[in-house]
């Protein structure tokens, strides 16, 4: 009892101030306990890569386990009870998702093409020349007589030959992609006559507004696709804003004297290059249209064949 009685005399010695900095002292620790904790593990995952680098086959094990464990992390989000991601996380995952497929595709078509290119040598040990010839023989039949373009079937046609020919000339292209916003609002208010009279002189509009080399195409029942041959980069962004801009500055209107009706439109545009398929070029002017759907009234973005980038409007 002497003893437990002492032993309190002496806790109750202590200052305050000991204590609180005694607690202080601990949390810190734990702090950086736990910081060092997740830093070790990134740093665990780069040197892993950093090593597995100087090896092909190790990095491809790498990489591999890298994104199984993403896979599996994604798929752990999925089952989460009741999941609502905020509009700024979900455009955070389309943006990564649509990042790791282009370099996914670029790695598959970068070996084809290697690949290719051996057998080609091997054959006839020359390669083909470059060119920036205009496509001269565009598909323009059938032709959707709603909006008097060229219907979808012509518009796979068409991208597919523009592809090719980007990659035997080694040029590049570029795709946009036109919606026409809440199109369901105009058919509802219009009816299928009005609608279809707005998606014609949409048609019209566009017509006018690209270069000679170029083709209007309908793509879907509210969306244009218009192929853009021999551009760089900037050439292609040009254009594309053009487009836009004619589109904006329309003033749209079911009958000639009638009133005006506000008809706007969504803008995604994409890069072609060449080796760059079918599947991915339409992959990424769709996300480069998801984009501006979700921005707004007569946006456009741009994807670069790596990135998204929103066009500010003029």
């Amino acid at each position: 009892m002497l003893m437990i009685g002492a032993t309190g005399l002496i806790l109750n010695d202590i200052p305050v101030e000991a204590w609180v900095w005694a607690a202080f002292t601990l949390f810190i620790t734990a702090a950086l306990g736990f910081a060092t904790g997740v830093f070790v593990t990134k740093m665990s995952a780069r040197w892993a890569l950093r090593r597995a680098s100087k090896s092909l086959t190790k990095l491809f094990d790498s990489v591999g386990q890298s994104i199984d464990h993403a896979q599996q992390a994604c798929s752990l989000l999925d089952k989460f009870p009741g999941l609502a991601l905020s509009a700024k996380q979900i455009e955070g995952l389309d943006s990564k998702r649509g990042r790791l497929l282009d370099t996914l595709a670029r790695i598959v078509e970068k070996t084809q093409k290697a690949t290719v290119e051996h057998v080609e040598r091997k054959v006839d040990g020359s390669k083909k020349p470059k060119t920036d010839e205009p496509i001269a023989n565009w598909v323009r039949e059938p032709v959707d007589a709603g909006v008097g373009v060229p219907e979808r079937s012509a518009f796979d046609a068409n991208l597919a030959m523009m592809l090719e020919f980007a990659t035997e000339a080694d040029v590049e292209h570029g795709l946009l992609l036109i919606k026409v916003d809440k199109f369901e609002q105009h058919l509802a208010r219009f009816g299928a006559d009005g609608a279809r009279k707005f998606l014609k002189r949409m048609a019209t509009v566009l017509v006018r507004a690209i270069r000679d080399d170029d083709v209007v195409c309908r793509y879907s029942p509210d969306t244009f696709g218009v192929l853009i041959p021999n551009v760089n980069e900037e050439t292609g962004k040009r254009i594309a804003l053009a487009i836009r801009d004619s589109v904006k500055n329309h003033h749209f209107r079911l009958e000639e004297s009638g009133p005006e009706v506000l008809v706007t439109a969504s803008f995604g545009y994409a890069r072609c290059r060449p080796h760059d398929n079918f599947d991915l070029a339409l992959n990424r002017a769709g996300n480069a249209l998801a984009g501006s759907k979700r921005k707004g009234r007569n946006q456009l973005h741009v994807h670069d064949g790596n990135l998204l980038k929103h066009c500010q409007t003029q």
